[in-house]
Formats: structure tokens, C-alpha cells, sequence
């Protein structure tokens, strides 16, 4: 849907306004305003991704992590393959801690602005990851994504280096939309709906005539 989708049963009007504020920096910090929080980082002379010193790292963090666990509790067969089993708990008293336990990290990626040929704002269903055995999840918010681990394990070196425990900064790796598996997923479903509406088209001519 384009407004995305909503469980209006997982929380009563009072408990949801708990998550205004994480929910309100999330989509400051990641689509209103990305080009004022963060400045692109170059390699060979090409563009690998960008960094802030602006962000608050733990902040967004708990941004993911509240849309993980509403994800896990919600009965939306969007959110199917989200469930945090014994640290769901733990997630929703992570949101009011003094600290984020280490159980819970987070990479962000986003797609390269030459990738306008596709759809960069797809709205995928969460999936889940494992990065060298290390459980995550995979969550889209647009053109950006986020792979929040949930793994008493940290991430792997190559991971961990970029991701908001870690790194003093908050980085944003570039990948390509074309070279990607989420790309061939679109082009499944795109196809596999141009092939329904066929079928649709072709019964109702039937019962018209």
C-alpha cells in the first residue's frame, strides 16, 4: 500500500505515542532530510556511500529496533517472516534503557541515485538474514535499508565495522539496485502480476460476453 502497512491492533492510542519520537527521527534522519545529516564519502574517484557526525547513532538504532519489534508482534502477513522469539522482550525495554544491549546492531545501506530506472521506493517485506551464522533482519524504508542484527554474536568484522555500535560515525553504504536480488524480486512480482491481471481480464471478458 502506499502509505505502507498498519496494525492498528498492536497497541492501544496511548502506548503507540510511545514511538512518535524514535518514529519522528527515524524519518528525519533517513528521508526528510538524509542530504543535510550526512556527506558523501568517494573511492577511486567514485561514491561508496556516505557519513555523518550529526546523527544520533543509538537513536536511529532504537528507531529500528521499534519497527522490528511492532513487526514481530503484528499479525500482518507483511511482516510473516519477522519474529524475535526470546529478545522480543528485550527489544521493547531496549527503547526506554540508558543503553542499547549489544544483542541488537544495525548497517545501513541505501541504493546509488543512478538506479531511477526501477522503482528505488518498493515497499519489500522484511526479510531475514544470516551474515556468517549471525542472525538478522533485513528492513526497507525506501531508498534506504537496514540490516538489524539480533544475535548475542556480533557481526561479522566487514559488518561490524560499518554498523552503529561500532563505527564513532553513522555510514551509509551505496549498493546497485540492478545487481542486486531485491531487483530480481521485483521482476518476479511485477511479472507474476502482469500474468494475474491477464487471467482477470481474460474471465471477465468471458462473463461479459
Amino acid at each position: 500500500m502506499p502509505i505502507g502497512v498498519y496494525d492498528k491492533y498492536i497497541l492501544c492510542a496511548k502506548c503507540e505515542k510511545k514511538f512518535d519520537l524514535f518514529d519522528a527521527y527515524g524519518i528525519d534522519v533517513l528521508l526528510k532530510r538524509f542530504k543535510e545529516y550526512f556527506c558523501s564519502v568517494e573511492g577511486n574517484r567514485l561514491r561508496v556511500g556516505f557519513e555523518s557526525n550529526k546523527v544520533d547513532k543509538f537513536q536511529l538504532l532504537r528507531f529500528f529496533i521499534a519497527v522490528l519489534w511492532r513487526a514481530s508482534v503484528s499479525t500482518q502477513d507483511f511482516y510473516r517472516n519477522v519474529d524475535l522469539g526470546p529478545y522480543e522482550e528485550l527489544a521493547a525495554r531496549s527503547l526506554t534503557a540508558p543503553d542499547v544491549p549489544p544483542v541488537f546492531d544495525a548497517v545501513v545501506s541505501c541504493w546509488t541515485e543512478d538506479s531511477s530506472r526501477v522503482p528505488m521506493t518498493a515497499l519489500l517485506d522484511p526479510s531475514r538474514d544470516k551474515w556468517r551464522g549471525v542472525n538478522a533482519y533485513r528492513i526497507y524504508f525506501g531508498r534506504i535499508m537496514a540490516y538489524v542484527k539480533v544475535d548475542r554474536r556480533p557481526f561479522p568484522d566487514e559488518m561490524r565495522t560499518a554498523s552503529l555500535q561500532t563505527n564513532s560515525k553513522t555510514l551509509v553504504v551505496e549498493r546497485e539496485m540492478m545487481s542486486s536480488k531485491e531487483y530480481q524480486v521485483m521482476k518476479f512480482t511485477v511479472k507474476r502480476s502482469e500474468e494475474n491481471a491477464k487471467i482477470f481480464r481474460s474471465v471477465r471478458n468471458m462473463i461479459q460476453s
